[in-house]
């Protein structure tokens, strides 16, 4: 298997093969996030934006690492945007320290963070 491409064989099932490259290259970039990350940017500065045309297969690994337990955070915008668990309890604790500080949340706050 070349640099930065998925076999079509993974492509057609639901791919949970540990050892894939496209499966170990997207569990190493978002273990490193620190802050939400487009998936298709991610995608296609790790030479791997094949997955985003026509199929959810970038989707569904990152559903796979998330329930195996080998990333943690939080897939939305219908898998476009990955919200690491350490950037969300970041901005809650940044919330919480302002609310004791000075007694009110603005009201836009938590609509932003909800």
């Amino acid at each position: 298997m070349e640099q930065g491409s998925c076999s079509r064989a993974s492509q057609a099932e639901h791919i949970s093969p540990c050892n894939s490259t496209c499966y170990l290259q997207i569990r190493g970039a978002l273990r490193g996030a620190s802050t939400p990350v487009n998936v298709p940017h991610l995608l296609k500065r790790i030479q791997l934006d094949g997955l985003t045309t026509g199929s959810n297969i970038a989707s569904n690994i990152i559903e796979d690492l998330v329930s195996e337990g080998a990333i943690r955070g939080i897939l939305r915008g219908g898998g476009s945007s990955w919200i690491p668990t350490i950037y969300a309890k970041s901005q809650q604790e940044s919330v919480r320290r302002f609310y004791e500080q000075n007694s009110y949340i603005g009201y836009i706050v938590p609509l932003i963070f909800a």
